[in-house]
């Protein structure tokens, strides 16, 4: 009877730990984004929530797209800042989020084994997402936002491009 008594009271102690725990907002996030696998790429980023309301991400990433006779590379730095609409829940919720993503891209032939050039991509990006957290530590995160790319080549050879477009992403990682 004293066994089951214990056990009792120790395991409503530590549910009641738990939910403290999980009461309180999570400040770190490591997350990647799966559909960066569709072209044969991949991106990890790392979230800190530096004020109530504002967290800052910083991510990097390699894709390498071409295949067959050409090879390419595309090295990418990303820095995000996310202003999230419910103050007192941390990183979870609806957010707000300016960010820009620079990448450099080389493409090589390998028929010729030489390089046939480079260039850089820049893009600013005006988004807006929500964050589900399933288990109080498993993140998913859909978001939309409309974005300016700017692109030119490395050696001035080619005219520089800016196009706007809108797109969707989606990152899935773990709060802690």
């Amino acid at each position: 009877m004293r066994v089951g008594l214990a056990l009792a009271l120790a395991l409503l102690s530590l549910s009641w730990c738990a939910r403290a725990r999980a009461a309180e907002p999570k400040r770190n996030a490591i997350s990647w984004e799966p559909f960066a696998l569709l072209s044969r790429g991949m991106l990890i980023q790392y979230e800190r929530l530096v004020l109530p309301e504002l967290s800052l991400v910083g991510g990097v990433g390699a894709r390498f797209g071409a295949r067959d006779d050409f090879a390419s590379q595309t090295w990418v730095l990303k820095a995000e800042g996310r202003w999230w609409l419910k103050e007192k829940r941390g990183m979870t919720g609806p957010y707000l989020a300016l960010g820009s993503v620079a990448a450099r891209t080389s493409l090589e032939s390998r028929r010729q084994n030489r390089s046939l050039g480079a260039y850089w991509q820049v893009e600013e990006t005006a988004r807006f997402g929500y964050r589900f957290v399933v288990f109080g530590l498993q993140e998913v995160t859909p978001s939309v936002g409309l974005s300016v790319i700017h692109e030119f080549d490395e050696r001035g050879l080619l005219a520089p491009v800016t196009r706007g477009t809108m797109g969707f992403n989606l990152t899935v990682g773990w709060l802690f």
